[in-house]
């Protein structure tokens, strides 16, 4: 089972996952999505299956749920959970706090986060960031949004509206940022000129775009796989106690940022 949503970050961890698992010699039965495991009720899953893949934050009411029936778990994704289970992760929080330093070495003091904020450490990384720097940005800064490019788009054009005076927008993740950078462009902002704008996850689709996207490299691919073989290791016994696999993320820099107008 995976918990799976439409972002392609999503569609490249399950495919990874899914080949690493057939080579060890298992298969995936059933794949759903957080929304048909909450309009089902938990009562459309086998009862048979005793291992669990999870791709994605699940909150906290969901993982006990779903640690109450399945024998086997391992989680992938950006967020380091306080649950004693298996997981795979590459720190979203550290992602976005390298993102705000380098946007401020290059001279940006007027930051803006879009995302989500909700139990997202993401999220975390950016407060983190603007507090040790001292940048005492006010709460209009950050704008609360789905990771979809409608989402960045709609938050992008509620930014504008509100007339701050913003020269970066961090976007959480690069689907984010691709509705941003429609959105500026719309009203005539030049990217990295006007604004600089960076992402996260290093999709293969942000290195077409115009400008390129500056975004944070995470290994999708080696974590499915990670995952995929922590969980059958699990399912063998070849280990009892919980792991946890940090794997690092890695800015990438295009052409989407640049210093800030003087």
């Amino acid at each position: 089972m995976i918990d799976a949503h439409l972002d392609p970050f999503f569609s490249i961890l399950m495919n990874a996952a899914e080949h690493a698992i057939f080579d060890l010699g298992y298969i995936l039965r059933y794949q759903y999505s957080a929304a048909n495991l909450q309009s089902a009720g938990w009562q459309a899953l086998d009862p048979s299956v005793e291992s669990l893949l999870v791709l994605g934050r699940p909150d906290a009411s969901t993982l006990n749920v779903l640690q109450a029936q399945y024998r086997h778990i391992v989680y992938v994704g950006l967020q380091n959970l306080p649950f004693d289970i298996d997981q795979v992760v590459s720190r979203g929080c550290r992602a976005t706090e390298n993102s705000v330093h380098y946007l401020y070495n290059l001279g940006h003091r007027r930051i803006c986060y879009m995302g989500e904020t909700a139990n997202e450490q993401r999220f975390q990384g950016y407060l983190r960031a603007v507090r040790d720097l001292n940048l005492n940005l006010p709460d209009d800064y950050v704008i609360e949004t789905m990771f979809t490019p409608t989402g960045g788009y709609d938050a992008t054009q509620k930014l504008l509206a509100q007339g701050l005076d913003f020269t970066a927008i961090l976007c959480a993740n690069d689907m984010t940022a691709i509705g941003a950078l429609k959105a500026l462009k719309e009203h005539r902002f030049k990217v990295p000129q006007g604004v600089s704008l960076i992402g996260v996850n290093d999709m293969e689709t942000v290195r077409y775009l115009s400008p390129m996207l500056t975004s944070n490299h995470i290994p999708i691919e080696e974590m499915g796989h990670a995952a995929a073989k922590l969980l059958v290791d699990r399912i063998e016994g070849g280990h009892k106690q919980p792991v946890k696999l940090f794997f690092p993320s890695q800015l990438i820099c295009r052409e989407s940022c640049a210093p800030p107008k003087k």
